[in-house]
């Protein structure tokens, strides 16, 4: 049986816990979490730049968001604009667009009737 020194092991069972905290260092400042607090399901939901003339894609993708349901939204590109535009789609097809959220000052936005 082959023993390790102790430094060695430290060192091995450090690295992940070290690459885990710097991920979360490296948060954007603009990711937040959208809450459903309505009674309608929410079948499509749209976070695009205030600048922009397109809603850009679904952030839930094949996902719904039911009464108290909600989701994170991160970003990863380069541009770290602040004003952002959202677009909620019920599935009885009404719609809610709130403009010019500022996504550098909010963590949690929550939808209500």
């Amino acid at each position: 049986m082959r023993f390790f020194p102790a430094a060695v092991l430290a060192t091995a069972f450090a690295l992940p816990v070290s690459f885990l905290s710097a991920s979360s260092a490296f948060a954007d400042r603009r990711d937040f979490t959208f809450v459903n607090k309505t009674s309608q399901i929410i079948v499509n939901l749209y976070v695009s730049d205030s600048g922009s003339n397109d809603w850009e894609e679904d952030v839930l993708g094949r996902d719904t968001l039911s009464n108290g349901d909600y989701t994170n939204i991160n970003f990863n590109d380069k541009t770290h604009k602040c004003s952002y535009d959202v677009k909620v789609v019920f599935s009885s097809g009404q719609n809610f667009e709130r403009y010019g959220l500022d996504l550098c000052s909010t963590t949690t936005y929550t939808l209500y009737d």
